[in-house]
């Protein structure tokens, strides 16, 4: 691929994958709902659900890095995101530099989220 494709299967990878965090995070704050409800069938299914759409969001994390190391590569710069948005033109970098952004955001706020679930296993039942 030459670099203008890579900036564009960059974008939509992760364009994809926010799309997929949100999907995940409902999934992820069904669990914590099914937890406080006591709801054990309800929170199987919500498991369930947030293991598929995490695998694919590493899934297509992993398409996402693979896809910035020869970006950078080609363009030769350090394999730092905020490095290779340097080496691009103005426009495309800012773009790349702004959606992996949104990604490292989503994905904290993911990790809060299974963080509070995994406290909340932790904690003995009311009696």
């Amino acid at each position: 691929m030459n670099v203008q494709q890579l900036i564009e299967s960059l974008s939509d990878a992760w364009t994809e994958w926010l799309g997929g965090s949100r999907d995940a995070l409902l999934c992820l704050h069904e669990q914590t709902a099914a937890m406080v409800l006591g709801d054990d069938d309800r929170l199987v299914t919500a498991r369930t659900e947030s293991e598929t759409r995490l695998n694919h969001l590493r899934r297509l994390d992993e398409h996402a890095a693979s896809l910035l190391s020869e970006l950078s590569h080609q363009v030769g710069a350090g394999p730092a995101i905020l490095d290779v948005a340097r080496a691009l033109p103005k426009a495309e970098g800012e773009r790349l530099h702004m959606l992996a952004n949104r990604v490292t955001s989503n994905a904290r706020e993911m990790q809060a989220v299974m963080e509070k679930n995994y406290r909340m296993r932790l904690l003995p039942e009311a009696a």
